[in-house]
């Protein structure tokens, strides 16, 4: 069960290559039980998914389009089209694009030419919004 968090929070997901890769979920946050609120520590393996930040965000629609069977391109580019939209929701709380792929010998954070590209080509086939003063 999610903690009932307050707005000061840090979250960030921990990989680790050997001997068996895995992604642990960190959460260090103000949690208010009865009428205090304390400083509490989480930690939870990733099963499938994880999503962190704007929990509210609309974008997270995007995940039911997850698969384990997709390719590693296809998965990129699924991050990034999740990403790109959460943006567009939230870009107060999120921007910028940065991806994390790893294979047999580890981890590797794609360049930030390859991460523009995702992003470019995302922007590309997103739906644009109409503006809400129309």
């Amino acid at each position: 069960m999610e903690p009932l968090v307050e707005k000061l929070h840090i979250e960030c997901l921990v990989a680790i290559a050997a001997p068996n890769r895995k992604l642990i979920y960190v959460l260090h946050a103000e949690v208010r039980s009865d009428a205090e609120t304390e400083w509490q520590l989480f930690i939870a393996p990733v099963r499938r998914f994880r999503t962190s930040g704007d929990q509210a965000n609309a974008a997270k629609f995007w995940l039911r389009y997850y698969d384990a069977s997709l390719s590693v391109q296809e998965l990129k580019r699924l991050a990034a089209h999740l990403v790109v939209e959460a943006a567009n929701f939230n870009n107060a709380m999120i921007g910028g694009l940065e991806v994390v792929v790893s294979d047999n010998s580890g981890f590797t954070l794609l360049s930030e030419d390859e991460c523009q590209d995702l992003e470019a080509e995302t922007k590309q086939r997103t739906y644009k919004r109409p503006s809400p003063c129309l």
